[in-house]
């Protein structure tokens, strides 16, 4: 990604860790200090859509 933004190509785009909260519980949610937080990605309720876990 480094080089193609010295091109001028690719130059908004970002990289790194999402910082996911707890993946082996299933919360994808990122951390505040999270690469993806600075893109405009916003948390969403963890829970949302899901009717039961069986």
């Amino acid at each position: 990604m480094v080089n193609a933004q010295a091109l001028n190509l690719d130059k908004h785009s970002a990289f790194g860790a999402a910082n996911f909260l707890n993946v082996i519980n299933g919360n994808y949610q990122v951390s505040n200090g999270s690469v993806a937080l600075k893109t405009g990605f916003k948390n969403f309720d963890r829970n949302a859509g899901i009717t039961s876990r069986d």
